[in-house]
C-alpha cells in the first residue's frame, strides 16, 4: 500500500494512530522511510480528514487520512461531510481499516468492528470499498483516478 500511495503522488498520510492501522503505519515509517508519504500524527480522526481537505485546497493535490476502524470513521464523518460540501471537491482519500474476523484480536478490535463501515459515509463520498486484504483490493489507483476524473 505504501507503493500505491506513492504511485498516487500522496505526500502525507494524516492519522491518529490506532491498532487497526498499525500495519500500514509501520510500513510507511519503516518500509517507506517516512518519506512520500510522510506519516503525520494527529490528535483526532476528524482533524486528520480536515487536514487532507485543507492540504488539497492549498496544494491542489490529495493527501490520505487513516481512521481507526469504525469508531475513527464515525469521528471523521463530519470532516468527510465538510469536504463533500466544499464547492471545490477535494479528491482526498480516507481509509477505515478493519482486520479480518479470523485474525482480529479480542477486545477493542472486535467490539469496534462492523459489517459495513462504508455505510457511515457512503451518502457523501464518490465511492467506497471494504477490502479485507491487499489481495482483495481492486486497483486503488485506478479507482482513485476514476473518482478524480469524475469531479465537477
Amino acid at each position: 500500500m505504501v507503493d500505491v500511495l506513492r504511485s498516487l503522488d500522496i505526500d502525507f498520510v494524516f492519522s491518529n494512530p490506532a491498532s487497526s492501522c498499525r500495519g500500514i503505519h509501520e510500513s510507511i515509517v519503516n518500509y517507506g522511510g517516512n518519506k512520500k508519504p510522510e506519516f503525520v500524527t494527529c490528535m483526532h480522526e476528524e482533524s486528520a480528514v480536515a487536514m487532507t481537505h485543507g492540504y488539497y485546497k492549498v496544494a491542489g493535490k490529495p493527501a490520505a487520512a487513516l481512521c481507526h476502524g469504525t469508531v475513527g470513521l464515525q469521528h471523521a464523518a463530519m470532516a468527510v461531510y465538510n469536504a463533500w460540501c466544499d464547492p471545490r471537491p477535494p479528491p482526498s482519500s480516507w481509509s477505515a481499516i478493519a482486520p479480518m474476523p479470523f485474525t482480529r484480536e479480542p477486545g477493542v478490535p472486535t467490539i469496534h468492528a462492523v459489517q459495513d463501515p462504508g455505510s457511515l459515509i457512503r451518502d457523501f463520498t464518490k465511492w467506497d470499498d471494504n477490502p479485507q486484504s491487499l489481495q482483495h483490493s481492486p486497483n486503488p489507483g485506478a479507482r482513485y483516478k476514476i473518482a478524480d476524473d469524475a469531479a465537477p
